[in-house]
């Protein structure tokens, strides 16, 4: 087995950096435990083996030590937080704003800050979100005025969800600007920036593309070279991701290395001496990767600047040591690009080319037709980022060998011929014109080929992948020797090892035998939209209501229906057995066309209610409509209840859509649970109170001051209380009577989703945003 001592000694500082994030070490603890290590390394060397322990825990430590420095330093901008004054910072914008739904974001570096009279000198990273677009004034460099509010980032509302404010904390970033006004510094003493330059450079480069190839194919081509998203279009994206082709839009060593020949051609043909020839080259190729400025592009740009050096020195090259060299650097400046998708991508692509083109070659008796290598590369980027694209997005494309057999030699050719456009195009453009028109049918065939393998995805469909699995998978494809001598040891001691598969299923199954005895009852967090995921005991799932609601969070829209599906894709969900929708209020069934479209939907509950005929129209599951009387035998001593409406639907109300609500009520052991949609005070009435008494109630219509009577509540007895809505709906004196009533009352714009596991006596409530209750 190869040494490669670099690599190992990166691994084990990613796994200090992951320990750090997941479970946060004190930074001065850390710190403490590098000095001690190293220096029992230094001065108690006994062994190989005793230094080689003290040098693994000093890596790990240096890893959880640097993380920590980045996520326990709250940052000066805090003391600013809820405060009721407008804050006046200057900054340094050290990023172009990126557009959104409403307006545009971008990161500056704060030199100061004033309220009222305190002015505060500082330096850290912040995000800017601005109600108008500002792009077209705004480059990187610049120096600026703010006026507005400092918040919090949004943390994590739903269980594994997305949180912003972990996102942005990776970053080093602890504060958001909401921004009033923005005052530009003028530049008076024409002072040289290089962060102007580059955004410049960049600027114009991409004007070339644009305005030769239009908004589709230039935003492609602005993507592959430049690194720039903005312009890609959204279903673009989505047939890369659903073709296993992600990887190919982050700009990388496909990309870099496309350029760096190209320059190493033209160095050549001048003559250029060996040694000022690599230099320009690799000055050009690092210039080009701060262009791109993303982590992806910095580790190719620092591993050909690695090959440089090696070639100019005649030494040998390693890809997998000069990959965790490039790592080791980039985590050391910055520790948060470790939970970057893109850099999982890139890193991972990487790997396995490394891992496995070699070996590859070698058992293919060192063919070097292209139809081979093009094999060997296509299975070596397949295995490098199928862990984590499963990580993330829950699912893998089998068809992304085929895929990558296909489109990456495409991608080659489009960015060489791509850079051959933009050069000619600086220098004269009307010739770049030409080239462009040769270049669009290759655009177009890089957006038909995923399309058309996206269409037929042949997805793997997975839950969340544990930290533990992929941490092994890419030990034994880096170590692949691991692997077989584990093999060897299964073959030679075989008795043992039926013993151990024995005792692993006989566990498995006694704690699977346990935990399918469990009811699990998951209110999402919505905003104002209703959802519950209940796992029932014996295995099978049940979803009342699936709303969905636009929301404006940290500057841009979004569609909560991406909360639902991404919730129930991370839990390995393919189909719901019973979906139960309360009344056609999109609020409450928004997120239908999704869920059809990504599970199979086997048993649908609505009422009578005739506006159910259109939005039902088309789907391939069985409807049951149900009333007042209506009863489920769900087995395992779960039973459901439809309690309203009556068989004949309630008119003249204040909203009849609204008090036509379904409410059901389910039963497990002495456990039971009251859904009563969107009813009003005058549909409470109706319900028959002496079977509404249930452990816990979900509040009607989001707490609202017409529902929530003192006759449903004195009727119902609820031990807790569930409010799906924002801070805004909650009624004030509907809370009263809840607290008055001595119910606990969860709230999910206060909590985050709230889980209840119950064996039918004991309850245990978990939040998102408050752990354990």
């Amino acid at each position: 087995m190869e040494q490669r001592i670099l690599a190992k000694a990166t691994g084990l500082y990613i796994l200090g950096l992951l320990i750090a994030w997941f479970i946060p070490v004190p930074a001065q603890l850390s710190l403490l435990l590098v000095l001690l290590f190293l220096g029992l390394g230094i001065f108690l060397y006994r062994s190989k083996k005793t230094v080689n322990f003290y040098l693994i825990i000093t890596f790990i430590a240096l890893g959880a030590f640097r993380m920590g420095v980045v996520i326990t330093d709250p940052g000066q901008l805090t003391a600013f937080v809820d405060k009721a004054d407008k804050v006046n910072i200057t900054a340094t914008v050290i990023s172009p704003p990126q557009p959104r739904e409403r307006g545009c974001s971008f990161y500056c570096r704060v030199n100061s800050a004033f309220i009222g009279n305190t002015e505060l000198k500082l330096s850290e990273k912040t995000v800017v979100f601005v109600n108008y677009r500002s792009s077209d004034f705004l480059t990187s460099g610049q120096r600026v005025l703010i006026e507005g509010t400092i918040d919090k980032p949004e943390g994590r509302e739903n269980f594994g969800g997305f949180s912003y404010q972990n996102y942005l904390l990776a970053k080093g970033i602890h504060t958001v600007v909401y921004a009033d006004k923005i005052v530009i510094f003028p530049n008076k003493s024409g002072k040289f920036n290089f962060l102007t330059l580059m955004h410049q450079i960049k600027n114009k480069l991409a004007t070339i593309i644009f305005s030769s190839l239009g908004e589709q194919e230039g935003g492609l081509l602005a993507c592959l070279l430049l690194g720039d998203k903005t312009h890609l279009a959204e279903q673009i994206r989505l047939d890369y991701l659903n073709s296993g082709l992600s990887h190919v839009l982050a700009v990388s060593g496909l990309h870099v290395g496309v350029l760096a020949v190209f320059l190493d051609k033209i160095k050549d043909r001048f003559s250029l001496n060996r040694i000022i020839g690599s230099i320009i080259v690799a000055l050009t190729v690092i210039v080009y990767c701060l262009i791109v400025n993303t982590t992806s592009a910095l580790r190719a740009g620092i591993m050909f600047v690695l090959l440089i050096l090696a070639r100019t020195n005649y030494r040998s090259y390693d890809l997998i040591t000069s990959l965790f060299a490039a790592a080791l650097i980039i985590l050391l400046i910055w520790p948060g690009a470790i939970l970057e998708v893109g850099f999982q991508l890139s890193f991972g692509a990487t790997l396995g080319l490394a891992a496995v083109y070699s070996c590859l070659v070698e058992k293919l008796q060192a063919d070097t037709s292209l139809l081979k290598q093009s094999l060997s590369l296509s299975i070596g980027a397949t295995l490098g980022t199928l862990p984590i694209i499963g990580y993330h997005f829950y699912q893998l494309p089998l068809i992304s060998l085929l895929a990558n057999i296909v489109v990456v030699p495409l991608v080659g050719l489009t960015v060489i011929l791509g850079w051959i456009a933009v050069f000619i195009g600086l220098l004269i453009p009307g010739a770049g014109k030409f080239v462009f028109f040769v270049l669009k049918p290759f655009l177009e065939g890089m957006q038909i080929l995923p399309r058309f393998f996206a269409s037929r995805p042949l997805l793997l469909y997975l839950f969340r992948l544990p930290i533990w699995f992929i941490f092994f998978y890419y030990l034994f494809l880096i170590y692949p020797k691991i692997l077989f001598q584990g093999l060897d040891y299964i073959r030679k001691n075989r008795k043992k090892t039926i013993i151990l598969i024995i005792f692993v299923f006989v566990f498995i199954g006694i704690s699977y035998n346990y935990a399918v005895q469990k009811l699990t009852v998951t209110f999402l967090a919505i905003g104002n939209g209703d959802c519950c995921y209940l796992t029932l005991p014996g295995g099978k799932n049940m979803l009342v209501d699936a709303g969905s609601e636009v929301k404006f969070i940290n500057g841009e829209t979004r569609q909560d229906s991406d909360v639902l599906i991404t919730y129930l894709k991370q839990r390995g969900v393919r189909k719901i057995n019973y979906l139960i929708l309360s009344h056609p209020h999109l609020d409450h069934y928004g997120s239908l066309s999704e869920l059809a479209a990504n599970f199979k939907l086997e048993h649908i509950f609505i009422s009578a209610d005739p506006d159910w005929n259109e939005i039902l129209k088309g789907l391939d599951s069985k409807i049951h409509i149900v009333q007042q009387g209506t009863s489920m035998n769900l087995g395992n001593q779960i039973r459901g209840y439809f309690l309203h409406p009556p068989d004949r639907l309630v008119v003249n109300t204040g909203s009849d859509s609204n008090n036509n609500s379904l409410v059901f009520r389910l039963d497990y052991r002495n456990f039971s649970l009251l859904f009563t949609g969107d009813i009003e005070a005058e549909a409470e009435r109706m319900l028959p109170g002496e079977y509404l008494q249930s452990t816990v109630l979900k509040v009607p219509h989001h707490g609202s001051a017409t529902s929530t009577s003192e006759f449903l509540i004195e009727k119902v007895k609820p031990k807790y209380a569930v409010v799906s809505s924002d801070d805004k709906h909650f009624d004030l004196n509907a809370e009263k009577r809840l607290q008055d009533s001595g119910a606990l009352i969860l709230a999910t714009y206060k909590h985050g989703a709230v889980r209840f596991i119950t064996d039918g006596q004991k309850v245990k409530i978990i939040t998102v945003k408050e752990g354990k209750i």
